[in-house]
């Protein structure tokens, strides 16, 4: 899982590299840009689990409400015809892209370490369903967006295709004619929560292995191997792929391990208690 995770982090700021030099920072070497993001991700990773907590509340507003506006905004440039048929041409291809999909969530896996230190953790159930709803629709309506304004075939050739659904997207009465720069600031925002994240797991999971309590010692020991990783694909298209193989061999962990201690637990007739801690102890 240590592992993993760490890829999927190195895979993560390569993605958050290639977008910012190509888009906004044209003259910036890509190396820059993924050091200087990994410096604020291992400064948060770093945090109690308490403040941690409080800076993904923090930035949650930031990131869905003006990405639910651009969203809705560029639906008004989208074509009924586009979306025809429903369920595409190749019906057959749905369960490859579902699981393409799931892979986007696995970062989500951080709820696994929050839910024992809540102060109820029977309610955890409801948040968790309630997240998992939220940025799911969040997703469909993107991709509704980039099919209604693009078309198909159009979005073959597109590597970003919702950064260019930004673009493509002005206010009525010419408010704002770029929508991609808030765009750009949003996903920045939303790729350094999702790398806190999964950074967050690798750096909790290596200490308990261990047995220490010092993590920023951790996520020093962690830096450079994580630029190393970042830096391996030799193109854009060569990360995507990465991506794609090492997303859907973690679906094997992020959903086998919890359903082999699930399993265990059923077989050892073991049944975690019920507990409520008193807020002191939560804080």
């Amino acid at each position: 899982m240590i592992l993993f995770f760490i890829a999927l982090t190195a895979l993560a700021l390569r993605e958050f590299g290639e977008i910012i030099t190509s888009a906004v920072l044209r003259r910036t070497p890509i190396e820059i840009t993924i050091i200087l993001m990994m410096l604020l991700v291992a400064q948060v990773a770093r945090q109690k689990i308490m403040k941690f907590t409080y800076i993904h509340m923090f930035y949650l507003p930031l990131i869905l409400i003006p990405g639910l506006t651009i969203v809705l905004v560029s639906l008004q440039n989208a074509e009924l015809l586009n979306l025809q048929p429903i369920i595409g041409n190749i019906p057959a291809q749905y369960s490859r892209g579902a699981l393409t999909i799931a892979t986007l969530f696995q970062p989500a896996f951080v709820v696994t370490l929050l839910v024992p230190q809540m102060k109820t953790p029977s309610k955890s159930m409801l948040s968790i369903v309630g997240g998992i709803t939220i940025s799911g629709l969040l997703y469909i309506l993107i991709v509704v967006a980039a099919v209604g304004v693009f078309g198909p075939r159009e979005l073959d050739h597109l590597i970003w295709p919702t950064l260019e659904l930004a673009r493509a997207t002005t206010i009525p009465g010419d408010t704002l004619e770029r929508l991609d720069a808030i765009f750009i600031i949003v996903w920045v925002v939303s790729v350094f929560t999702s790398l806190a994240a999964s950074f967050y797991i690798c750096l909790q999971g290596t200490r308990k292995l261990m047995g220490t309590s010092d993590q920023r010692l951790i996520s020093h020991f962690f830096f450079p191997f994580v630029f190393i990783l970042a830096m391996i694909p030799r193109s854009v298209f060569s990360m995507y792929t990465h991506v794609e193989m090492i997303g859907k061999l973690g679906l094997f962990l992020t959903l086998g391990y919890p359903i082999l201690l699930w399993i265990l637990a059923l077989v050892r007739k073991v049944r975690g208690e019920q507990h409520e801690l008193p807020v002191s102890q939560v804080l």
